[in-house]
């Protein structure tokens, strides 16, 4: 014999130790990895601070190449937004996201944005629609239901 055996108790306590390390590190991977739908939150967000920040081309470099809605493409609907915010001295802009899908490389969610001052108690509901492309999540579409050419609601 090696001169020295392990006791029962000791073997429990390996055992276990061994259990919450095994947890503690599957834990701390899943806090590691970010879903698919915590980087769509994360870009529509991202989207929201860079236009209350009035960085434009920031934010026109979270729309995918073939970006579209009723407000222009890619290089048209920055300058619709800022537009738009200074018609009605929106300085911040928020954003709250509803139900967010995500199937393969497209995701989507329905969002509620709002903006500060005046513009407060009118809340836009809408749409966005996402790519995953090697850069990360851009937004491919964005729908509401107000009138792009004269900012009234549709319904």
């Amino acid at each position: 014999m090696s001169g020295w055996t392990r006791s029962p108790v000791t073997r429990t306590r390996l055992v276990l130790l061994l259990v919450l390390a095994a947890g503690g590190l599957a834990w701390l991977v899943e806090r590691l990895i970010v879903t698919d739908a915590e980087a769509i939150e994360s870009t529509v967000e991202r989207l929201a601070a860079h236009a209350s920040a009035g960085r434009w081309a920031d934010f026109e470099a979270l729309l995918s190449d073939d970006f579209d809605s009723p407000w222009g493409d890619k290089g048209k609907f920055p300058k619709a937004v800022a537009d738009l915010m200074k018609r009605f001295d929106v300085k911040t802009a928020t954003v709250t996201l509803g139900q967010i899908t995500v199937r393969g490389d497209r995701g989507g969610a329905s969002v509620t944005v709002r903006g500060s001052g005046a513009a407060s108690g009118f809340p836009v509901p809408g749409r966005v629609d996402l790519v995953k492309t090697s850069d990360g999540w851009r937004v491919e579409a964005v729908t509401s239901d107000l009138d792009a050419s004269g900012w009234r609601r549709v319904r």
